[in-house]
């Protein structure tokens, strides 16, 4: 099994790696690379697992990720009812609390965002070392409402936290409490996590920039 996994979300310091080469480096790394959400329809390449938590992606992208199956993208979801083709697609129960959750049930958070049912569940197939991109809990204040690295790319997906900065914050000054579930993940696992964001209002991993982050793959 490969040790290591890259998880590529949505916020937009991934443009900071785009800019730097991100996906001639990343590619053919002999490691995973997994698109959560929308971030497979920008990539030169087929990601090796496509993720989601929320149902939208399947209603938009049906056809999409069926194509990308056939690729030989691993689909992987949270469990809802009224999925066709759940033969092809790896389904999960996921829980808020991590206590109640196991390699079956997949640990979800608070917000029952898709950055964290997918860490969690790399987690649970025990990845040795994990690097997140695009894991950015938002921009740098309530205002910044430039939240994902495809927008200026695709003004048409309106999804989710796409461009709604006030998702993250509870005040102009205050993040969200629910971003607490990243502390929950650390001090509940075993494994490197390393995110590739400098700017990320998520703080409870060790930090890397693009430079970084392409050295230690290289190790």
């Amino acid at each position: 099994m490969e040790e290591s996994i890259i998880l590529i979300g949505g916020g937009r310091s991934v443009l900071g790696g785009i800019n730097q080469n991100l996906w001639e480096n990343i590619k053919h790394k002999g490691m995973g690379v997994w698109s959560i959400n929308f971030s497979y329809l920008f990539m030169p390449f087929a990601p090796s697992a496509q993720v989601w938590a929320d149902k939208g992606v399947w209603s938009k992208c049906k056809d999409d990720l069926l194509e990308l199956n056939k690729k030989g993208t691993e689909l992987i979801c949270r469990d809802y009812a009224g999925y066709t083709h759940k033969h092809i697609i790896q389904r999960y129960e996921v829980n808020p609390f991590i206590e109640k959750s196991n390699d079956r049930v997949i640990f979800i958070g608070k917000m029952g965002l898709s950055g964290v049912f997918a860490l969690s569940l790399a987690i649970a197939r025990k990845y040795k070392n994990i690097y997140l991109l695009g894991y950015d809990f938002g921009g740098q204040n309530i205002r910044d409402n430039k939240t994902h690295w495809y927008q200026e790319l695709n003004d048409e997906i309106n999804a989710g936290a796409y461009g709604k900065a006030g998702i993250y914050w509870e005040g102009v000054d205050k993040i969200r409490h629910e971003i607490d579930d990243f502390d929950i993940i650390k001090k509940n696992c075993k494994c490197n996590i390393y995110n590739v964001s400098l700017t990320s209002n998520i703080n409870s991993f060790t930090k890397l920039s693009y430079n970084e982050f392409y050295k230690k793959i290289k190790e």
